[in-house]
């Protein structure tokens, strides 16, 4: 049976897969085209609304932040010491954390290089 399949149906399948990548390639490049231009014409058009929206929010934006900061600062001041003593507390686990989210990001970046090569 592992002869007969290498044998016939996989250079059939070959064959058929380079036909459909034929077809494909200039569909998918149309496609890429027209999304690339629909995205700079939606983003063009966007843009002045978005400064507009911006530039008339940045004032209450302003009053916001300038009522909010004593408050911001006084939880800051509260939260100090309490942050201080987590970090002295976690600081001997910090190094195998480091370690661990290391080789979380090596094994992800691999997994994804295999599918996107």
């Amino acid at each position: 049976m592992g002869i007969i399949w290498e044998i016939k149906w996989i250079p059939v399948a070959k064959e058929h897969w380079v036909t459909v990548t034929e077809y494909a390639e200039p569909l998918v490049l149309t496609l890429h085209k027209r999304a690339s231009e629909l995205y700079e014409s939606s983003k063009d058009a966007a843009k002045p609304i978005i400064i507009k929206v911006q530039e008339a929010a940045d004032p209450y934006y302003q009053e916001v932040r300038k009522l909010s900061k004593p408050y911001v600062d006084q939880i800051a001041t509260v939260a100090k010491p309490h942050v201080e003593k987590a970090r002295v507390v976690l600081k001997p686990y910090k190094k195998q954390a480091v370690h661990v989210y290391k080789k979380f990001l090596e094994t992800t970046t691999s997994y994804h290089y295999q599918f996107s090569h």
